[in-house]
This record gives C-alpha cells, sequence and structure tokens, in this order.
C-alpha cells in the first residue's frame, strides 16, 4: 500500500457513516445524544487501509481532567487527537461507569479526534 495517498482515501474515510452505525446516548433532561462509536470508527480503518498506525501518550490528569494525546498514521500522514474525560467516577451513575475508566474514555475521545 505505499504507492497510496491519503487524498485517494479520504472520500471513503469520510463519508457518512450508516443510521445503524450510530448509537443512542440519552441526556439529563431527557435530552438524545447520537454518536459513532470507535470501534466502528476503528473497524472503517481497517477495512479501507489496513496498515494504519497508532500511538498514545500516556494519560495525564490536569485538574479534574484526564488528558491523552493520540497520533494516528495513514497513509504515512500523522493526524493528531487530544481527548479528556473527567477523572473522578464519584458521582456518576453505574451506566457511565460502564463506558470506561477515565483513561480509557481519554483515549476514545483522542482517537475520534484524530480520526475526524
Amino acid at each position: 500500500m505505499d504507492a497510496v495517498k491519503l487524498r485517494d482515501l479520504y472520500p471513503k474515510l469520510k463519508s457518512w457513516f450508516r443510521p445503524e452505525d450510530h448509537k443512542l446516548r440519552k441526556l439529563p433532561g431527557g435530552g438524545k445524544w447520537y454518536y459513532v462509536p470507535w470501534q466502528t470508527m476503528r473497524d472503517r480503518l481497517d477495512d479501507i487501509y489496513p496498515d494504519w498506525e497508532i500511538d498514545y501518550s500516556d494519560p495525564v490528569q490536569r485538574g479534574e481532567q484526564v488528558v491523552v494525546k493520540c497520533h494516528l498514521k495513514i497513509a504515512g500522514v500523522t493526524r493528531v487527537g487530544f481527548g479528556n474525560s473527567h477523572a473522578e467516577f464519584d458521582d456518576w451513575e453505574e451506566e457511565k461507569k460502564q463506558r470506561g475508566t477515565p483513561e480509557e474514555r481519554a483515549i476514545a475521545c483522542a482517537f475520534k479526534r484524530a480520526y475526524s
């Protein structure tokens, strides 16, 4: 895949995700938030350009936030994304805890930002 250029992959990487790829998260106050899970984005990368590479910084706590930096390399081009998450779960309900540790949530956030 050496001859592949990111600009050639871009239309597939940036195409809309199917409606069934989106997940629903209920928000406080009865609102709704639809999102695409990072795993779905990863699967798209695997399909389009299997030789992609990724590297994360160690999670760092800054005040009440855990912060992670992600380097995502696709076809020789590196994109950077920063992710963050609240550091404390004390007041969070069980459903939010099931979405991962603060570090895992920050890593997922960083990946999604580097991808987009």
